[in-house]
């Protein structure tokens, strides 16, 4: 990837159990070398988010999470969302997913206050 060009990478690995397959996770983050390393919305799925959390946090190199708070939309999971970024202290950045658009991102910003979004609509206003 970094050959490419590519600054950045995305992904997310659990175990049957919906644990977070720590080994594969930590092998994957160490084949991506220097890049950003972003753990998928597979949290949503997870036994229970902040313990996956936890978990993530002490991964090295990971820096951040796409999440939507176990919900299908941002801001039916906003709660969450806000405690993810709470417990993340600044150790990873969490990106709030889940049908972000341009019309509603500053009433999901003043539910959640991120520092990022992930959106295929939030730029479609600026095309």
């Amino acid at each position: 990837c970094k050959k490419l060009g590519v600054e950045g990478v995305v992904f997310g690995v659990l175990n049957k159990d919906l644990t977070i397959d720590i080994n594969s996770t930590k092998r994957l983050v160490e084949a991506s070398s220097s890049l950003k390393v972003t753990f998928h919305k597979a949290i949503d799925i997870t036994k229970d988010s902040l313990t996956a959390l936890k978990t993530l946090c002490e991964i090295p190199g990971i820096t951040s999470i796409l999440s939507s708070g176990r919900e299908k939309t941002a801001k039916e999971g906003a709660k969450l969302l806000k405690q993810m970024i709470q417990l993340a202290n600044n150790d990873l950045i969490i990106i709030p997913a889940g049908k972000i658009t341009f019309n509603n991102l500053f009433h999901i910003h003043q539910l959640i206050d991120a520092k990022e979004y992930h959106g295929r609509s939030i730029v479609s206003q600026f095309n």
